[in-house]
């Protein structure tokens, strides 16, 4: 059984194109920055991994692979500033 974790964030997003995006930092220059809502999604199980889903609005869904649901969880507390209690939860039968 596989679960899925959803929660969302608003966070500063440097982008100059529809593919190309991360979130901003104080490098980044300025007129290419936005606030942008974030949807986010953790989904996955302990057999195959978990799978960060982050789609900006207005921008491409860019994801990253982690070994345990714990790892995406701190990824997004530090990049994305989702505590672990903000997430919503179901699971899915495969």
């Amino acid at each position: 059984m596989d679960t899925i974790q959803t929660a969302s964030a608003r966070v500063r997003v440097f982008s100059t194109k529809r593919d190309s995006w991360h979130v901003a930092s104080d490098e980044d220059p300025p007129e290419h920055i936005r606030l942008a809502n974030v949807s986010l999604e953790i989904n996955g199980g302990p057999e195959a991994g978990f799978h960060l889903v982050m789609t900006p609005e207005g921008c491409f869904t860019a994801d990253v692979w982690f070994a345990t649901l714990l790892e995406a969880l701190a990824e997004a507390l530090e990049v994305f500033g989702v505590d672990p209690d903000g997430w919503a939860s179901e699971s899915r039968r495969q």
